[in-house]
């Protein structure tokens, strides 16, 4: 995990090198607390800033932004990173606490969602989200290979994919398993290609009616039947329904307008997709569990967050389906 101590020096260099205030410095949060505002010309835009550890670190983030200016001039709504003062997406700041970056991007237009109450949080929603998930996989597919330095991780290039962290015999041998089955599977330009990897309700805002994507900082190649089966398990997450029945009946009913705007914005979802889906969510609830024991320290993580995790080591252990239904394609 990211330090989460970053100190106001290196706040305070990093939002002048983007021309703002440093008076106008907030917290914001993110998983290592490294995300903050500040105003820019009298306008909010968000600051990240990470550890800067080697060249792999600059060359990841540089790709990152290049993905997104890439999605953006096709059409995708998303908050776009920012040029510094000396125009560059990327500022490396050298204190004496150590070696670091910056990025600034666009405060995203909108609102987020709190929770599964508002109103915003229907069937149509549901379609925008395929719709949006349709449109990056659609600009991905289309795009030329990428084959210099700068190329986003392949999912099996992730560390702790082959250097596992510390956790259970029973978790390890399903890791194992899920990770093997899935290096057998093709990888054709139609079906795998640069992803999300992270879309889930706090990781966009709705502005009238439409979504703006945020939170590229997980994109690396993959399935695109995973990213769908992400957004589908927070969705579930999000939605917080406990009943196992009225879970996948809630699924159905999700997947079917999430269909129906994927289908509109590139291609409809195949029987095989589909057919993916419940064993991706196994492997998303896996991939979660294992991200947490490899980024975090067990001591310092509140009660809820242990008593989600032991939950899903339990379910691991014991292979729960997350859900318990078939997916069928649109009726055409």
């Amino acid at each position: 995990m990211e330090s989460n101590n970053w100190s106001p020096s290196l706040l305070e260099e990093a939002c002048r090198r983007y021309g703002g205030d440093p008076s106008s410095i907030q917290t914001l949060g993110g998983f290592a607390n490294n995300v903050y505002s500040f105003k820019r010309d009298e306008e909010s835009v968000i600051l990240k800033l990470y550890t800067y550890k080697s060249p792999a670190d600059h060359s990841q983030l540089a790709s990152e932004l290049t993905w997104m200016t890439h999605l953006s001039r096709k059409g995708v709504r998303i908050t776009k990173p920012i040029f510094s003062q000396q125009s560059l997406w990327i500022e490396e700041i050298q204190l004496d606490e150590g070696a670091f970056l910056a990025v600034v991007y666009e405060k995203a237009a909108g609102k987020l969602l709190q929770n599964q109450h508002e109103e915003a949080w229907n069937n149509t929603l549901f379609y925008k989200i395929g719709e949006a998930t349709g449109n990056m996989h659609r600009v991905a597919a289309e795009m030329e290979p990428i084959l210099d330095d700068n190329k986003r991780l392949e999912w099996h290039e992730e560390a702790f994919i082959h250097s596992p962290p510390l956790v259970s015999k029973e978790v390890l041998l399903q890791w194992n398993t899920y990770v093997s089955k899935l290096k057998s599977w093709p990888t054709d330009s139609n079906v795998y290609g640069l992803v999300h990897h992270d879309l889930h309700p706090h990781n966009f805002y709705v502005h009238d009616g439409e979504l703006v994507l945020f939170d590229f900082g997980d994109c690396l190649y993959h399935w695109y039947s995973y990213d769908i089966a992400i957004i589908l398990y927070h969705s579930l997450q999000f939605a917080r329904i406990s009943d196992q029945a009225d879970r996948d009946k809630w699924a159905v009913s999700f997947m079917e307008s999430f269909g129906k705007g994927y289908a509109a914005a590139y291609q409809p979802l195949t029987k095989q997709q589909l057919e993916q889906i419940p064993f991706l969510l196994k492997y998303r609830r896996l991939y979660s569990y294992m991200y947490f024991k490899a980024n975090t320290v067990w001591e310092q993580l509140d009660e809820g967050t242990r008593t989600a995790l032991e939950q899903m080591r339990v379910a691991i252990e014991q292979d729960k389906p997350v859900l318990d239904v078939e997916l069928s394609p649109l009726k055409q």
